[in-house]
């Protein structure tokens, strides 16, 4: 009964379900018939001498006895499936057999009707009907519950298979996670070491930024996904890390994560764009340049884009797919670990924008804190 009852069928479904269930009906009836008649060890002259008609006689008996059986005992379900799913375990099951019960002795009334009309015979002897009628209840019964018991174990066994994927995808999220923390710290340490000789002060006020920065990257490496709210607020922290180092060349402005606030998205996923940004752009411009992070909320999704300036006495970037989504490439990583979050909703793009303007826009799936990430797909 439990395959009866989590069938997801709607009124739409029942046109194309009857004309699918005529279809194979008609395909075997004649078939069943050769079956029957050998059985039955009737005589096959019956057969060859008008093998036309008796094909189409079979042939139309296998259509209506399909569909009829459709019609009486699996349309029902179509209608009657969210009342009786729910009632109690025990009264659902009871209800089940019940009705199946029910439509499987309707069925053996519908099925002599049809013998009698195409074949002019009587399918059993009156004093058997009664008989008929509780074999074929019996059998419809068994049937449900044979399909119940294989449909939970498919079910089962994709719930095992999908178990699985999410959890691979999960350990491969972390992993690729984990790669960009220790890129990031040594990245810091090294700009920390430049300044120690050169201005203490400052290296001492980068490492206690640094120690405020640990927090946030230890705690989001035991949780994959993170609200845009706190990832804008730890690019504030690196970029305020950064300025210790290019002084008035780094100048940058964000946008509040506003109404996306509660979006989620891999942790670590704007900061190794940003420092990109800082590495290509503003790192090699004499005088700097500006970063700017703008956040645009659609129903569907957000749009988060992360502008710097280059230098364009360098020639234009090299923004080929092949070059900056190379293996191992921070870039690389977070398209990766989007994929895995959000299969094919999600976006990463670099392009040129402007003469001495990059941009790399991150396009992603609205998903609020609380609700359930995709993951893998």
């Amino acid at each position: 009964m439990k395959w009866l009852l989590r069938r997801s069928l709607v009124p739409s479904d029942i046109p194309p379900t009857c004309v699918r269930s005529a279809l194979a009906g008609a395909v075997f009836g004649p078939v069943v018939g050769v079956f029957l008649h050998w059985v039955l060890g009737r005589p096959w002259d019956y057969i060859l001498s008008a093998p036309g008609a008796w094909i189409g006689r079979t042939m139309a008996a296998g259509l209506l006895y399909s569909l009829s059986f459709y019609v009486i005992s699996g349309m029902p379900w179509v209608f009657l499936r969210a009342p009786v799913i729910a009632l109690s375990p025990s009264l659902r099951t009871l209800t089940g057999i019940s009705i199946s019960a029910c439509s499987g002795a309707l069925f053996a009334l519908v099925s002599v009707g049809i013998t009698r009309l195409l074949w002019g015979v009587q399918l059993v002897p009156e004093e058997w009907l009664t008989r008929l009628l509780a074999i074929e209840a019996f059998a419809v019964v068994i049937l449900g519950m044979f399909m119940g018991a294989f449909h939970d174990m498919r079910m089962q066994a994709e719930l095992r298979e999908r178990k699985l994927a999410e959890a691979a995808a999960r350990a491969q999220v972390y992993a690729l996670q984990a790669q960009i923390a220790p890129h990031f710290f040594f990245n810091a340490l090294n700009s920390i070491s430049s300044l120690v000789t050169s201005d203490p002060v400052a290296a001492q006020q980068m490492i206690g930024r640094l120690a405020e920065i640990f927090r946030y990257t230890f705690t989001s490496g035991r949780a994959p996904m993170v609200t845009l709210e706190k990832e804008v607020a730890f690019v504030r922290e690196y970029l305020l890390l950064e300025k210790f180092r290019y002084r008035d060349r780094l100048r940058f402005t964000l946008d509040e994560a506003g109404e996306a606030s509660a979006q989620r998205l891999p942790a670590l996923t704007l900061q190794p764009i940003v420092e990109n940004a800082i590495r290509h752009g503003i790192a090699r411009r004499m005088d700097g340049g500006e970063i700017r992070m703008e956040i645009k909320a659609a129903a569907a999704h957000i749009r988060i884009e992360v502008w710097n300036q280059f230098d364009p006495g360098d020639g234009p970037p090299d923004l080929r797919a092949e070059t900056i989504f190379r293996e191992n490439h921070a870039l690389a990583n977070i398209r990766q670990r989007l994929q895995l979050s959000y299969g094919e909703e999600a976006a990463l793009e670099i392009a040129q924008a402007r003469v001495d303007w990059t941009l790399a826009a991150l396009t992603l799936p609205r998903r609020e804190e609380g609700a359930d990430a995709h993951s893998g797909g």
